[in-house]
């Protein structure tokens, strides 16, 4: 099992040389850092990530002979193209959840999915 973390975030002179000095050249500005728990730089990857407050979105990829053992199986997708259906003013949520305790102003209160979603077309 190997945990992959994709970070975002924004990088100022500081955190380009920390992160040069770590073996890593990143740009000044907005980057997006893959890296795995396993490489030898990941702790200083952590911290720097940990004090910058950055984005860090963990998924876990697995070797064959794990998968073929394992007892359980999760589906996760490899792109997000398409988006819900009907697209105008965000009609869907109104098709496919109950929307009686729902907050326009947060998000909040869409627990109680009552119908499939629907989408435009399939990713090529």
């Amino acid at each position: 099992m190997q945990m992959v973390h994709r970070i975002s975030f924004d990088a100022n002179e500081d955190i380009h040389q920390r992160f040069k000095a770590a073996g890593i050249d990143i740009t000044l500005g907005s980057n997006l850092l893959q890296a795995k728990e396993s490489d030898a730089g990941w702790p200083l990857y952590a911290q720097i990530i940990k004090e910058l407050g950055a984005f860090d979105f963990v998924t876990t990829t697995y070797t064959a002979t794990e998968i073929k053992n394992s007892s359980l199986l999760t589906l996760n997708s490899k792109s997000h193209k398409g988006y819900p259906q009907p697209e105008n003013d965000f009609e869907y949520k109104k098709i496919t959840f109950d929307t009686s305790d729902y907050c326009k102003k947060c998000g909040g209160g869409l627990l109680d999915q009552i119908a499939p979603f629907h989408l435009k077309g399939e990713p090529k």
